[in-house]
This record gives C-alpha cells, sequence and structure tokens, in this order.
C-alpha cells in the first residue's frame, strides 16, 4: 500500500476534528455571557418538555381506552368486530419514575 493513500484520509480526519474543536471553542466563547440565564432556560425548557409528553401520553391513554371504533372505521368495522379487537391487552397506564402507578381515573 502506497504511504500517501494512508497518510491522506489520517490527515483529513485530524483536519476535520482541529477545525470541529476550533468551532466549538468559538461557540463557547459567545454562549458563555453572564447575561443569558442558563439555568432558567434549561429548568424552563425541562418543564414544558414534561409537560407537553404529559399531554401527549394522557391523549394517547384516553384514545386507547376509547369503547367505540374511530370515526373512520365507523362504516369498516362493525362494533362486534372491535370489541373482539380489543380482548388482547389493553394498554397499560405510564409509571412513573418513582414506580408509583397512574390511575385509570385520569
Amino acid at each position: 500500500m502506497d504511504f500517501l493513500q494512508v497518510y491522506t484520509p489520517l490527515w483529513s480526519l485530524t483536519h476535520f476534528i482541529r477545525r470541529w474543536l476550533t468551532g466549538l471553542k468559538r461557540l463557547a466563547r459567545v454562549l458563555d455571557q453572564p447575561f443569558i440565564p442558563w439555568k432558567r432556560l434549561i429548568v424552563g425548557f425541562s418543564i414544558a418538555q414534561y409537560l407537553f409528553e404529559s399531554y401527549l401520553s394522557l391523549r394517547q391513554y384516553r384514545v386507547l381506552q376509547a369503547k367505540k371504533p374511530p370515526k373512520s372505521l365507523e362504516g369498516i368495522v362493525s362494533q362486534e368486530d372491535y370489541d373482539k379487537s380489543q380482548v388482547g391487552p389493553r394498554y397499560q397506564p405510564p409509571r412513573c419514575s418513582h414506580g408509583v402507578e397512574v390511575d385509570g381515573d385520569i
């Protein structure tokens, strides 16, 4: 194997890594400003994400607990066939990280 065939890919990889690290250092200098409230931003985004995911889980839970087929299936699937299809394992309520189960009364 020729020396240049081995050396060229290694040089381009190290060159890419050095440029990437230089860019990260530059970005860190720009973002490291005392007037940006990072703690509040991170906590705020975390709470917003939790609330949004909880809303989606609750909405999905209600849909999966429905006794009637969706409107899009009303003319296609009879109530009896829909009930038969729902006999299997039902949607389990989500568990909190502390092992507490959420009631079905949500």
